[in-house]
């Protein structure tokens, strides 16, 4: 096995770093490829701290271009689920049995469960005039 600075020398800065992205990912073939001993989070870490700071100035802002894309990819996505009933989204403070409760009424849907529970609710009010 060879250092990290050895392979940054043998294979460039911005592959060892690509390299070790990708190990932080889960991928730990291209470290080895290049005779790179990772096996751990904190050793894909570390080569990717070694390699950036290895990385020229014009490797860095390429870098960033690719992260603020990936960035921007994430803050145009819609958020969460489309909305299956009229309505708008609430914040409400309850406690968890009720949060159990209410789970079970909506077969594991908070939000269902708990207009299931205001459907009951109203049913019986209406019954009882």
């Amino acid at each position: 096995m060879i250092t990290i600075q050895h392979a940054v020398r043998e294979h460039g800065a911005e592959a060892v770093y690509k390299a070790a992205c990708a190990a932080l990912e889960g991928d730990y073939s291209k470290l080895a490829e290049m005779d790179i001993e990772a096996s751990t989070l904190a050793e894909a870490w570390a080569a990717q701290t070694a390699a950036y700071k290895s990385m020229t100035a014009a490797e860095r802002a390429r870098e960033q271009m690719t992260v603020n894309k990936e960035l921007m990819k994430i803050a145009k996505r819609k958020p969460g689920p489309v909305p299956t009933v009229n309505g708008k989204r609430r914040n409400v403070f309850i406690d968890d049995e009720s949060v159990e409760y209410a789970q079970q009424l909506g077969d594991g849907n908070l939000s269902a469960g708990i207009r299931r529970a205001i459907e009951i609710a109203r049913a019986q009010a209406e019954g009882e005039q």
